[in-house]
């Protein structure tokens, strides 16, 4: 995909961040025209797992519906409040795996396709 390491280390960073604010945890309701990078971004399923797995069947007994701060009852109002019931853990983590291979195998082709081995005889 690039054609020094310099540009590859200048990159990396980029893609990082631009997943990070598609995740889930910083901008939860992404503009309409950038909805797809909601849907390939693996820190937007590895953060639906891990919230998940903190608050599915949480009962919180000390919410107080009087106080002005925001408060959920349970632990899968926080899900729903989020948007961050869609899958399952199981689900989640399937989306992971080919999310990696579908990465894997991209860059097995361009490492193809742009590092052809050349033969030397010394």
């Amino acid at each position: 995909m690039s054609p020094t390491v310099e540009l590859a280390n200048i990159l990396a960073p980029v893609i990082n961040v631009v997943f990070l604010l598609f995740g889930g945890s910083f901008l939860p309701a992404p503009p309409p025209w950038f909805i797809w990078l909601k849907w390939i971004s693996p820190i937007n399923y590895a953060y639906s797992s891990l919230a998940e797995n903190q608050f599915a069947g949480q009962v919180y007994s000390s919410c107080d519906a009087s106080s002005s701060t925001q408060c959920y009852p349970t632990g899968d109002a926080v899900l729903q409040a989020y948007n961050l019931g869609r899958f399952t853990i199981g689900q989640n983590m399937g989306f992971l795996a080919a999310i990696t291979l579908a990465f894997i195998a991209v860059g097995y082709i361009f490492l193809r396709w742009t590092a052809r081995p050349r033969l030397r005889f010394i």
